[in-house]
């Protein structure tokens, strides 16, 4: 996933440059995290959207979604821990977007 890096008026007002940033423009994803990142991604068309902006993603198209990306259960990846992983990122998600609207 993407996160922005600070824009130059924040790094004038600490007064450091660009060059003493960390590059954010792209991210690791850890191999047990994989299949939950691939569902979110897939999902981004999936929100359900009211009057004050997204509520969720709409669940109804998740069994579509693992079936056409072909996510297969074992005894390390459950159906139960990858709904838990997609719910972690929606709600990250959906707070990050309450902040975007303030």
């Amino acid at each position: 996933m993407y996160a922005p890096g600070p824009t130059q008026e924040e790094l004038d007002l600490l007064g450091i440059s660009m060059e003493d940033v960390e590059d954010t423009s792209s991210t690791d994803i850890w191999p047990e995290n994989l299949s939950a990142y691939l569902v979110f991604d897939a999902m981004r068309t999936q929100w359900r959207v009211g009057m004050a902006g997204a509520t969720g993603l709409d669940y109804a198209a998740l069994p579509a979604t693992l079936d056409f990306l072909g996510i297969e259960f074992d005894e390390d990846l459950t159906r139960r821990q990858l709904f838990s992983q997609v719910r972690f990122m929606e709600y990250e998600a959906l707070s990050l977007m309450a902040q975007q609207r303030k």
